[in-house]
């Protein structure tokens, strides 16, 4: 029961409120805190709601452990995954993880670094949890994807941008670092990176029910250019992983529509597309070099998804592992050719051309590029996330059975020189950016 007037003095009393039996607790905020944690209700004061329920999943991916995953495939299943390339096929294996052991499940490699039949580097895998037994989940998770790291740095650029990108609230995936045995034998280091499934809208919308397209290699309308109302004309670019089969391209085509209306308002944009997700989306990757999406050369590599609480679709960037390289494969000029202050590197961009060409637009975007660059970028900052990350898989890269390497920068022949030509990327496009933003023209 709590006291009365007459059983406090001073600056902790109760004072009468109005009504008979009621009064007024004045506290300091720690006892206040403490009484409000122990369930007391004070009255004129909320009840306190109990905390959120943690996701299980989320150990799964916390950033500071290098998981230890096991995948067990028979080796007659392991031949006929290697027969099988350059098709993807799936086989049934055993996942493992910690004193879960889930099985069958499928597992196939994934990524187009992992299609090619000679390739000595070791391959991406892909594990489907309900392929073999329906409504089978690990952790809530349907899919877990492992990124071999292999081609372009990956295994520090993935886990740097998806923290940067959830950090100023975009909807990304989680990721963290894992050692892989394949049948009791080490794999190598990979990046552990979420799905984007039903499981991840579950996690970030309040429903999952949305049509969800896929962007893999690119393809027609996939820089959102209206080709016509057929949905045939896009079906290449764009791959239906969820939505009403019956709706999902209809309005899809009306979103790409609608952006490739140049003499639409910003408004209508607003109400079909969530723009300041985009806008950050957008600063991040040029801030980090993340030039293999839409917004910089590459328009592939993403998943849009319509939310149907608000009817707005939402830009999901994917398979970030390009990024911290400048004139990547020797010939696309990150630094120089992608302008803070103007992100729009390559013309006939519709929803790039909009946000340059619209003052209201481009001075949000200026504004959240300038906040991202001061709040993650500063080479004082992030520097030394890099060099944290390394420390983390120093010891399991030690014992990685393939060599590190980096396709963008083919003078990165070893875990050194990436990381020194990462660091000075890290330093040229920050000073580079500020003063572009600073004086853009």
């Amino acid at each position: 029961m709590l006291p009365c007037a007459k059983e406090l003095a001073g600056p902790d009393r109760v004072e009468p409120r109005g009504q008979p039996g009621e009064c007024v607790l004045r506290l300091p905020k720690r006892e206040l805190s403490s009484l409000l944690g122990l369930g007391f209700l004070i009255p004129g004061l909320p009840a306190a709601s109990a905390p959120a329920a943690e996701d299980p999943s989320d150990r799964f991916y916390d950033p500071a452990v290098v998981q230890a995953i096991h995948l067990e495939i028979a080796p007659e299943d392991l031949e006929r995954l290697h027969r099988a390339l350059p098709q993807r096929i799936s086989v049934p294996g055993v996942f493992r993880w910690g004193d879960q052991t889930l099985g069958p499940v499928g597992i196939r490699f994934r990524g187009n670094s992992s299609s090619m039949p000679h390739a000595s580097h070791k391959r991406s895998f892909l594990v489907a949890f309900a392929e073999y037994r329906p409504g089978l989940r690990f952790l809530g998770l349907r899919h877990v994807a492992l990124d071999n790291g292999i081609q372009f740095g990956g295994l520090f650029s993935e886990p740097l941008i998806t923290e940067v990108l959830r950090g100023v609230g975009v909807k990304a995936s989680r990721c963290n670092h894992a050692r892989v045995y394949l049948n009791g034998r080490p794999a190598g280091v990979y990046v552990n990176v979420e799905r984007i499934d039903r499981s991840f809208l579950e996690r970030r919308f309040p429903s999952d029910d949305g049509p969800l397209f896929k962007v893999d290699e690119g393809g027609p309308g996939a820089d959102f250019r209206y080709l016509g109302s057929d949905p045939t004309l896009y079906r290449k670019a764009f791959e239906r992983k969820g939505g009403d089969p019956t709706r999902a391209f209809a309005d899809l085509i009306d979103f790409i529509r609608a952006v490739d209306t140049p003499t639409a308002t910003l408004e209508d944009l607003e109400a079909r597309l969530d723009v300041e997700a985009f806008l950050k989306t957008t600063a991040v990757l040029l801030l980090a070099g993340a030039f293999d999406q839409y917004t910089g050369w590459g328009p592939h590599n993403y998943y849009l998804y319509r939310n149907p609480a608000d009817g707005r679709w939402t830009y999901l960037p994917w398979d970030l592992d390009v990024g911290f390289a400048d004139e990547a494969f020797g010939q696309i000029p990150v630094l120089e050719g992608w302008n803070a202050a103007w992100p729009a590197p390559v013309p006939g961009r519709p929803l790039m051309e909009r946000l340059i060409a619209d003052p209201v637009l481009l001075q949000r975007y200026r504004q959240h590029a300038n906040d991202i660059l001061e709040t993650w970028f500063r080479p004082d900052i992030l520097v030394p996330k890099l060099r944290a990350l390394h420390e983390l898989i120093r010891e399991p890269l030690a014992e990685d059975p393939f060599p590190v390497r980096r396709v963008t920068v083919p003078s990165d022949t070893n875990v050194q020189d990436m990381l020194a030509s990462m660091e000075s990327f890290i330093r040229r496009r920050y000073a580079l950016a500020r003063e572009q933003l600073d004086h853009p023209r």
